[in-house]
């Protein structure tokens, strides 16, 4: 688990659009964060399920219901947010 610049617990989120509606996952860990992100990209025909840190569970029955996938460092996110 990795730590901000000003200490603080370092948070990963991945966003999976799912026709109208999206569904976000937490991570507290870059690395699964990513390996999640790549899995949920992969070509497949079969369904999946991915779970975050927090407990939280997807499954995706069809692949070709997901509209679009994005992985974002919140930390990252709020540093820019402020300089904005």
């Amino acid at each position: 688990m990795g730590k901000s610049e000003t200490g603080e617990m370092k948070m990963f989120c991945i966003n999976v659009a799912l026709g109208s509606t999206s569904w976000r996952l937490l991570f507290r860990d870059e690395e699964k964060a990513n390996e999640t992100f790549s899995f949920i990209n992969a070509p497949r025909e079969d369904g999946i399920t991915v779970c975050d840190d927090f407990g939280q569970r997807l499954s995706l029955l069809n692949h070709e219901s997901v509209h679009g996938v994005m992985f974002e460092d919140l930390d990252q996110t709020k540093i820019a947010h402020i300089e904005m």
